[in-house]
């Protein structure tokens, strides 16, 4: 716990990066956004690690880099940006960036509105057993966003979503069973999941 030791995890990353390992990369990228361990920040040297380890095809230093660019943390805040390193790690089959690209498609940010390309990243987050692509896909499906509405659908996906923990997924199945809505009414099971919720 000491200043000393912390520098020397910084060290031994830097030593595997420089070794091409590209989640070593990703993690010294990390260390000088954040400038954590005895490290002091730079955005620069964060963004040249993270370049490194996404040629090396690394998913979560796209999605890192993808987040500075939208949050605008660090760096100049730049949504096309965002997209593009989203896209690469969802490509890669990082499901939260598949779910965030969703998120962009779906509200129409600094990309055409495209439900459709929505559902299919959400899709794609949700068969990786991301429970927040899960729950986006129960609204797309009982409401029709996207796709074709399909109750039965919905009920599934809000079903995995809120098994996970998912506090609005449980919330939406809480509201079907009051509601009767693609379940048989049942105000024990609303009260329950509303409660967990």
């Amino acid at each position: 716990n000491t200043s000393e030791g912390d520098l020397e995890i910084f060290l031994y990353y830097r030593r595997a990066a420089k070794k091409g390992h590209p989640a070593a990369m990703n993690r010294v990228a990390l260390h000088y956004i954040e400038g954590m361990n005895g490290v002091r920040q730079n955005s620069q040297k964060a963004i040249n690690w993270f370049n490194k380890a996404i040629e090396n095809g690394n998913a979560e230093a796209a999605f890192n880099l993808g987040y500075l660019y939208e949050t605008g943390k660090d760096v100049k805040q730049d949504q096309t940006k965002a997209i593009k390193y989203y896209t690469i790690a969802a490509e890669r089959e990082l499901a939260v960036a598949q779910h965030r690209l969703g998120n962009y498609y779906f509200m129409g940010t600094k990309v055409e509105k495209d439900q459709v390309v929505a559902v299919s990243w959400y899709k794609r987050a949700a068969a990786n057993g991301y429970a927040a692509a899960q729950a986006m896909l129960g609204k797309c499906y009982q409401y029709g966003y996207g796709v074709s509405k399909d109750i039965s659908q919905a009920i599934s996906w809000y079903t995995k979503a809120a098994d996970q923990g998912h506090a609005e997924a449980q919330s939406d199945l809480g509201q079907c069973y009051a509601l009767g809505s693609g379940v048989k009414r049942d105000y024990a099971k609303a009260v329950e999941w509303f409660t967990k919720a």
